[in-house]
């Protein structure tokens, strides 16, 4: 709900005291997770009743001209009673108190926070850094949306990070609609596309629990049915990251291409974790399994071919390398990892593929 949601005295008749207590927080979005973790903080509840009790009775049984700021309001007042022990009842005082804080924090990072973001953090149960990594200079965007779900976004790109980054690299795309409009919700998100849904699903298993701990970031595998003109019919599994802040970080921070940009590939410059992340991320997702036994990585982009070799080499993984001149104006580039080069991948837990590891199985 909105911050102009007021309680009104219908809401609360015939309610236990937990009911009210839910209802007060649940007037300003929270989630259910969020009031359960709310309710075992001490004290908090009890503090908030009497400040939207008063609250309510003002609006209710004062003779106040404009009516419609007091939702905004009740949530100012709450946040600012939160300050103080033990709560004064002046809803003036903590109304400016808080527009204070909220004018101070927009200086310092250019995000205009709302008051329902402002009261999250103040009860423990915003667990984001979005606000902090924009006032770091970060040029991602900032949306309600990704604030109430505490979305989360690298500050360092090590390992884990540069895996999925290499995933993306591989198997994903930008949505390049709003990217620079920060008032636009919708139209912005990261999509992971694989090819087959049976092979693949393990692995886009993997990459829902790295969106999971890197971003804090729930999503779902969706199947997508498609049939060539030749009637070959398959299944493709699909991952689509609705999230401004980490489609934009992609794009903006990391020069993600979007896409209509799909060729135009700049790679960060990474650390050599980082590095080793994203060659074993990229290998998990791009590399075919061959007939002979071994992981086929085809691409045209010779930064990505070149990033490619030297890893293979610094982490002594024996590769073939070849360039296919069958495209007039480009080569395709192929790194051959045999049974021997899984082997050691496989020793050294650089496999985020299942079926990748079925090869040496066979």
């Amino acid at each position: 709900m909105s911050n102009s949601t007021l309680i009104l005295p219908q809401d609360i008749n015939d309610t236990t005291e937990d009911q009210r207590n839910e209802l007060y927080i649940d007037k300003y979005g929270f989630t259910l997770d969020e009031i359960l973790t709310i309710g075992r903080l001490p004290n908090d509840f009890n503090k908030i009743e009497q400040i939207c009790d008063s609250l309510v009775y003002h609006y209710n049984f004062s003779n106040r001209e404009k009516k419609s700021k007091t939702g905004a309001q009740l949530t100012l007042c709450t946040i600012g009673g939160l300050f103080r022990e033990p709560w004064d009842g002046d809803y003036k005082r903590s109304t400016s108190d808080v527009r204070n804080i909220l004018r101070r924090r927009y200086n310092s990072s250019g995000e205009n926070l709302t008051t329902t973001h402002f009261l999250r953090e103040e009860m423990n149960v915003y667990k984001g850094n979005l606000v902090e990594l924009k006032e770091k200079n970060f040029q991602f965007l900032v949306t309600s949306v990704d604030l109430k779900e505490s979305i989360r976004i690298p500050e360092e790109i090590n390992f884990n990070e540069g895996m999925l980054i290499g995933i993306a690299y591989a198997d994903a795309y930008v949505i390049n609609d709003n990217l620079k409009n920060r008032n636009a919700e919708r139209g912005r998100g990261l999509i992971f596309k694989g090819s087959n849904y049976d092979e693949e699903y393990a692995l886009y298993t993997n990459i829902l629990d790295m969106l999971k701990d890197q971003h804090n970031y729930m999503g779902e595998i969706k199947k997508h049915e498609f049939t060539t003109p030749n009637k070959f019919q398959g299944v493709t599994p699909s991952i689509n990251v609705c999230s401004t802040s980490i489609a934009t970080w992609y794009h903006n921070d990391l020069e993600f291409p979007t896409g209509n940009e799909r060729n135009s590939f700049k790679l960060p410059k990474f650390n050599y974790e980082a590095e080793v992340g994203f060659f074993v991320g990229y290998v998990g997702a791009k590399a075919r399994t061959g007939k002979y036994r071994n992981l086929r990585v085809y691409t045209k982009d010779f930064e990505i071919a070149n990033l490619l070799i030297q890893m293979a080499e610094k982490l002594e993984i024996d590769y073939n390398y070849r360039e296919d001149n069958n495209d007039r104006y480009e080569s395709t580039k192929v790194l051959t990892i045999g049974k021997k080069g899984i082997g050691k991948m496989q020793e050294e837990d650089l496999l985020i593929n299942p079926s990748h590891r079925n090869i040496l199985l066979k």
